[in-house]
Protein backbone atom coordinates (compact mmCIF):
# COMPACT_ATOMS: atom_id res chain seq x y z
CA UNK A 1 0.00 0.00 0.00
CA UNK A 2 2.47 2.20 0.67
CA UNK A 3 4.20 1.60 -2.53
CA UNK A 4 0.93 2.56 -4.36
CA UNK A 5 0.58 5.91 -2.85
CA UNK A 6 4.68 6.70 -3.03
CA UNK A 7 3.97 5.75 -6.74
CA UNK A 8 0.59 8.01 -7.31
CA UNK A 9 2.61 11.14 -5.17
CA UNK A 10 5.28 10.26 -7.96
CA UNK A 11 2.82 11.01 -10.58
CA UNK A 12 1.05 13.78 -9.27
CA UNK A 13 4.84 15.77 -9.20
CA UNK A 14 5.58 14.83 -12.52
CA UNK A 15 1.86 15.92 -13.62
CA UNK A 16 2.62 19.46 -11.99
CA UNK A 17 6.63 19.81 -12.86
CA UNK A 18 4.66 19.21 -16.54
CA UNK A 19 2.47 21.29 -16.52
CA UNK A 20 4.77 24.37 -14.75
CA UNK A 21 7.36 23.54 -17.60
CA UNK A 22 5.13 24.47 -19.82
CA UNK A 23 3.46 27.44 -18.12
CA UNK A 24 6.98 29.12 -18.35
CA UNK A 25 7.18 27.84 -22.35
CA UNK A 26 3.85 29.66 -22.99
CA UNK A 27 4.52 32.85 -20.74
CA UNK A 28 5.25 35.85 -22.50
CA UNK A 29 4.62 38.61 -20.55
CA UNK A 30 7.89 38.74 -18.76
CA UNK A 31 7.68 42.81 -19.39
CA UNK A 32 5.78 45.28 -17.14
CA UNK A 33 5.15 49.00 -16.71
CA UNK A 34 6.18 50.37 -13.27
CA UNK A 35 4.55 52.67 -11.36
CA UNK A 36 6.96 55.32 -11.17
CA UNK A 37 6.89 59.14 -12.03
CA UNK A 38 7.21 59.37 -14.89
CA UNK A 39 5.99 55.69 -16.18
CA UNK A 40 8.68 53.76 -15.95
CA UNK A 41 8.65 50.57 -19.28
CA UNK A 42 10.89 47.47 -18.38
CA UNK A 43 11.23 45.76 -21.76
CA UNK A 44 12.28 41.91 -22.35
CA UNK A 45 14.72 41.81 -24.83
CA UNK A 46 15.33 37.60 -24.14
CA UNK A 47 12.52 35.84 -24.59
CA UNK A 48 10.50 38.22 -26.98
CA UNK A 49 13.04 37.69 -29.71
CA UNK A 50 13.14 37.26 -33.81
CA UNK A 51 15.74 35.54 -36.01
CA UNK A 52 16.11 35.25 -39.27
CA UNK A 53 17.36 31.78 -40.04
CA UNK A 54 18.74 32.83 -43.73
CA UNK A 55 22.43 32.54 -43.84
CA UNK A 56 24.58 35.34 -44.75
CA UNK A 57 28.69 35.27 -45.01
CA UNK A 58 30.78 35.77 -41.82
CA UNK A 59 35.05 37.38 -43.60
CA UNK A 60 37.75 37.52 -41.84
CA UNK A 61 40.75 38.11 -44.56
CA UNK A 62 40.14 35.74 -46.68
CA UNK A 63 37.86 32.87 -44.77
CA UNK A 64 34.19 33.16 -45.03
CA UNK A 65 31.90 31.25 -43.25
CA UNK A 66 28.08 31.32 -43.49
CA UNK A 67 25.72 32.40 -39.78
CA UNK A 68 22.83 33.41 -38.83
CA UNK A 69 21.88 37.30 -38.85
CA UNK A 70 21.96 38.70 -35.11
CA UNK A 71 18.24 38.71 -34.17
CA UNK A 72 16.01 41.18 -33.39
CA UNK A 73 15.84 41.52 -29.56
CA UNK A 74 11.69 42.03 -29.92
CA UNK A 75 9.34 40.43 -32.58
CA UNK A 76 6.50 42.04 -34.07
CA UNK A 77 4.44 40.28 -31.76
CA UNK A 78 6.50 41.50 -28.59
CA UNK A 79 5.99 45.02 -29.47
CA UNK A 80 2.19 44.17 -29.61
CA UNK A 81 2.38 42.83 -26.13
CA UNK A 82 4.61 45.65 -24.59
CA UNK A 83 2.13 48.36 -26.19
CA UNK A 84 -0.99 46.53 -24.55
CA UNK A 85 1.27 46.83 -21.47
CA UNK A 86 1.76 50.51 -22.15
CA UNK A 87 -1.50 51.95 -22.69
CA UNK A 88 -3.17 49.23 -20.13
CA UNK A 89 -1.29 50.69 -17.59
CA UNK A 90 -3.29 54.55 -18.24
CA UNK A 91 0.52 56.01 -19.46
CA UNK A 92 -1.23 58.21 -22.44
CA UNK A 93 0.60 59.39 -25.35
CA UNK A 94 2.36 62.88 -24.48
CA UNK A 95 3.49 62.15 -20.93
CA UNK A 96 6.89 61.19 -20.08
CA UNK A 97 8.40 58.08 -20.69
CA UNK A 98 11.07 55.91 -19.28
CA UNK A 99 12.05 52.79 -21.31
CA UNK A 100 14.68 50.54 -19.31
CA UNK A 101 16.11 48.34 -21.88
CA UNK A 102 18.64 45.67 -20.74
CA UNK A 103 21.52 46.93 -23.75
CA UNK A 104 22.00 50.24 -24.80
CA UNK A 105 19.73 51.26 -27.73
CA UNK A 106 22.61 53.33 -28.40
CA UNK A 107 25.63 51.80 -27.72
CA UNK A 108 28.75 53.10 -28.39
CA UNK A 109 29.69 52.67 -31.95
CA UNK A 110 33.66 52.05 -31.71
CA UNK A 111 33.39 48.84 -29.58
CA UNK A 112 30.12 47.48 -31.56
CA UNK A 113 31.71 47.82 -34.93
CA UNK A 114 35.24 46.13 -33.51
CA UNK A 115 33.20 43.30 -31.54
CA UNK A 116 30.98 42.49 -34.65
CA UNK A 117 33.84 43.40 -37.59
CA UNK A 118 36.97 42.21 -35.98
CA UNK A 119 36.14 39.72 -33.19
CA UNK A 120 32.95 37.97 -34.08
CA UNK A 121 34.38 36.71 -37.70
CA UNK A 122 37.30 35.28 -35.55
CA UNK A 123 34.92 31.94 -35.01
CA UNK A 124 35.78 30.82 -38.43
CA UNK A 125 39.40 30.14 -36.92
CA UNK A 126 37.51 28.01 -34.17
CA UNK A 127 37.77 30.93 -31.03
CA UNK A 128 35.25 30.91 -28.85
CA UNK A 129 34.20 34.52 -29.01
CA UNK A 130 30.48 34.05 -28.04
CA UNK A 131 31.28 33.10 -24.29
CA UNK A 132 33.93 36.04 -24.19
CA UNK A 133 31.60 38.78 -25.66
CA UNK A 134 27.97 39.56 -26.02
CA UNK A 135 27.15 40.21 -29.48
CA UNK A 136 22.85 40.90 -28.91
CA UNK A 137 23.35 45.41 -30.03
CA UNK A 138 20.23 46.48 -30.72
CA UNK A 139 23.00 47.84 -33.53
CA UNK A 140 23.37 44.72 -35.18
CA UNK A 141 20.35 44.06 -36.26
CA UNK A 142 19.02 47.43 -38.53
CA UNK A 143 15.29 45.96 -38.91
CA UNK A 144 15.03 45.73 -34.85
CA UNK A 145 17.09 48.86 -34.26
CA UNK A 146 14.22 50.62 -36.68
CA UNK A 147 11.42 48.66 -35.32
CA UNK A 148 12.21 50.37 -31.75
CA UNK A 149 12.19 53.75 -33.04
CA UNK A 150 8.92 53.37 -34.78
CA UNK A 151 7.44 51.77 -32.04
CA UNK A 152 8.54 54.86 -29.56
CA UNK A 153 7.68 57.21 -32.26
CA UNK A 154 4.48 55.92 -32.31
CA UNK A 155 3.84 56.27 -28.81
CA UNK A 156 4.38 59.94 -28.87
CA UNK A 157 5.71 60.74 -25.45
CA UNK A 158 6.80 64.23 -24.85
CA UNK A 159 9.61 63.05 -23.24
CA UNK A 160 11.50 59.41 -23.52
CA UNK A 161 14.16 58.43 -21.52
CA UNK A 162 15.87 55.23 -22.05
CA UNK A 163 18.05 53.35 -19.06
CA UNK A 164 20.19 50.67 -19.93
CA UNK A 165 23.52 48.36 -18.59
CA UNK A 166 24.44 45.20 -19.24
CA UNK A 167 28.16 46.68 -21.35
CA UNK A 168 30.76 46.94 -18.40
CA UNK A 169 30.23 51.21 -18.87
CA UNK A 170 28.66 54.24 -18.84
CA UNK A 171 27.76 57.02 -21.25
CA UNK A 172 25.22 59.09 -21.81
CA UNK A 173 23.76 60.15 -25.02
CA UNK A 174 21.19 62.49 -27.04
CA UNK A 175 20.08 61.50 -30.15
CA UNK A 176 17.60 63.19 -32.49
CA UNK A 177 16.13 61.31 -34.78
CA UNK A 178 14.43 62.23 -38.02
CA UNK A 179 11.80 59.98 -39.87
CA UNK A 180 10.79 60.06 -43.73
CA UNK A 181 7.28 61.89 -42.96
CA UNK A 182 8.47 64.49 -41.27
CA UNK A 183 8.23 63.36 -37.28
CA UNK A 184 10.71 63.43 -34.91
CA UNK A 185 11.92 61.95 -31.81
CA UNK A 186 14.46 62.74 -29.30
CA UNK A 187 16.19 60.27 -26.97
CA UNK A 188 17.96 60.87 -23.74
CA UNK A 189 19.77 57.49 -22.86
CA UNK A 190 21.92 56.98 -19.75
CA UNK A 191 24.03 53.73 -19.67
CA UNK A 192 25.71 52.27 -16.10
CA UNK A 193 27.63 49.60 -16.04
CA UNK A 194 29.08 47.40 -13.83
CA UNK A 195 28.51 47.94 -10.15
CA UNK A 196 30.26 45.35 -8.94
CA UNK A 197 32.57 43.17 -12.02
CA UNK A 198 35.08 44.73 -13.75
CA UNK A 199 35.33 46.14 -16.97
CA UNK A 200 37.49 45.27 -20.08
CA UNK A 201 39.58 42.82 -18.03
CA UNK A 202 42.69 40.29 -20.43
CA UNK A 203 44.45 41.08 -23.09
CA UNK A 204 41.05 42.08 -25.00
CA UNK A 205 39.84 44.35 -22.32
CA UNK A 206 43.34 46.18 -22.49
CA UNK A 207 42.97 46.62 -26.41
CA UNK A 208 39.83 47.16 -26.17
CA UNK A 209 40.59 50.69 -23.95
CA UNK A 210 43.52 51.46 -25.93
CA UNK A 211 41.21 51.99 -28.88
CA UNK A 212 38.50 53.62 -26.83
CA UNK A 213 40.81 56.66 -25.52
CA UNK A 214 42.13 57.34 -29.02
CA UNK A 215 38.58 57.27 -30.45
CA UNK A 216 37.46 59.60 -27.15
CA UNK A 217 39.38 62.25 -28.97
CA UNK A 218 37.52 62.08 -31.98
CA UNK A 219 34.29 61.17 -31.13
CA UNK A 220 34.60 64.38 -27.95
CA UNK A 221 32.18 67.37 -28.67
CA UNK A 222 31.22 66.02 -32.34
CA UNK A 223 28.17 65.17 -33.23
CA UNK A 224 27.77 61.79 -35.54
CA UNK A 225 24.98 61.59 -37.76
CA UNK A 226 23.98 58.58 -39.50
CA UNK A 227 21.25 57.09 -41.75
CA UNK A 228 19.17 53.53 -42.18
CA UNK A 229 18.96 52.50 -45.70
CA UNK A 230 15.93 50.85 -47.14
CA UNK A 231 18.05 47.44 -46.66
CA UNK A 232 18.19 48.40 -42.79
CA UNK A 233 21.68 49.05 -43.15
CA UNK A 234 23.04 51.71 -40.26
CA UNK A 235 25.84 54.01 -41.58
CA UNK A 236 27.56 57.13 -40.57
CA UNK A 237 27.65 59.64 -42.89
CA UNK A 238 29.00 63.26 -43.27
CA UNK A 239 27.02 66.11 -42.09
CA UNK A 240 25.27 67.73 -44.83
CA UNK A 241 24.56 64.52 -46.47
CA UNK A 242 21.05 64.83 -48.48
CA UNK A 243 19.50 61.77 -49.70
CA UNK A 244 15.81 60.88 -49.77
CA UNK A 245 16.33 56.95 -49.81
CA UNK A 246 16.52 56.42 -46.02
CA UNK A 247 13.82 55.02 -43.61
CA UNK A 248 15.40 57.40 -40.66
CA UNK A 249 18.18 59.42 -39.76
CA UNK A 250 19.72 60.64 -36.66
CA UNK A 251 22.02 63.02 -35.04
CA UNK A 252 23.86 61.42 -31.91
CA UNK A 253 25.86 63.56 -29.32
CA UNK A 254 27.71 61.77 -26.21
CA UNK A 255 28.69 63.54 -23.33
CA UNK A 256 32.25 63.70 -22.47
CA UNK A 257 33.03 62.73 -18.76
CA UNK A 258 35.33 64.03 -16.56
CA UNK A 259 37.65 61.80 -17.52
CA UNK A 260 37.75 63.42 -20.57
CA UNK A 261 36.21 60.34 -21.98
CA UNK A 262 32.75 59.81 -23.82
CA UNK A 263 32.57 56.25 -21.24
CA UNK A 264 33.86 55.11 -18.14
CA UNK A 265 34.94 51.65 -17.44
CA UNK A 266 35.49 52.14 -13.26
CA UNK A 267 32.61 50.57 -11.41
CA UNK A 268 29.61 52.92 -10.77
CA UNK A 269 25.78 53.68 -10.16
CA UNK A 270 23.85 55.69 -12.27
CA UNK A 271 21.48 58.44 -10.77
CA UNK A 272 19.29 60.66 -12.90
CA UNK A 273 17.27 63.11 -11.32
CA UNK A 274 14.34 63.86 -13.70
CA UNK A 275 13.01 67.48 -13.39
CA UNK A 276 10.46 69.08 -15.25
CA UNK A 277 12.62 70.61 -17.94
CA UNK A 278 16.20 69.29 -16.84
CA UNK A 279 18.00 65.87 -16.50
CA UNK A 280 20.89 65.59 -13.95
CA UNK A 281 23.00 62.10 -14.62
CA UNK A 282 25.33 61.57 -11.52
CA UNK A 283 27.61 58.69 -11.81
CA UNK A 284 28.79 57.22 -8.44
CA UNK A 285 31.15 54.76 -7.45
CA UNK A 286 30.87 52.29 -4.69
CA UNK A 287 32.37 54.85 -2.04
CA UNK A 288 29.35 57.33 -3.35
CA UNK A 289 32.02 59.33 -4.43
CA UNK A 290 31.14 61.56 -7.67
CA UNK A 291 32.26 60.43 -11.68
CA UNK A 292 30.40 62.72 -13.20
CA UNK A 293 28.67 66.45 -12.21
Amino acid sequence: MKTYFKMLSIGKIMTYQEEWKNTLWNFDSWHFVAPTNPKALFLDTRTQREYNMEPRPEKWGQLIEESIWAPQLISQKGWELVTGSLFDSEWKSGRPLIIVSATPLYGLGLIETFLHDFVYPLKVLGVNVHTRFDFEAWKYNGKGFTEFLHQVAAWKPSRCIILSGDVHYASAVTATVSFKNGQKLTINQFTSSPLKNMSFGGLWGILMKQIMAINAIKRKNNEIQRVCTPSYHIKEVRKGHNSNTFLWKDAVNYQTLENNSIMETNNNLGLLMIRRRTLNNILLNPHHKLIQP
